[in-house]
């Protein structure tokens, strides 16, 4: 179990990291942080996509 957290913990740490930017731009504004998190959930389908 550990080896499989530990193998995929780079997408552990860029969920951590989405979701501190999404609080953060929620702590700014609600506009600025629904377009933050919508750029956000883009960009990571676009990756995800881009991986398979």
């Amino acid at each position: 179990m550990w080896k499989k957290f530990l193998n995929n913990i780079h997408t552990f740490l860029l969920l951590l990291a989405m979701l501190n930017i999404g609080y953060g731009a929620f702590l700014l504004s609600e506009i600025c942080g629904y377009m933050i998190t919508g750029l956000m959930l883009f960009m990571l389908a676009v990756y995800i996509d881009k991986t398979k």
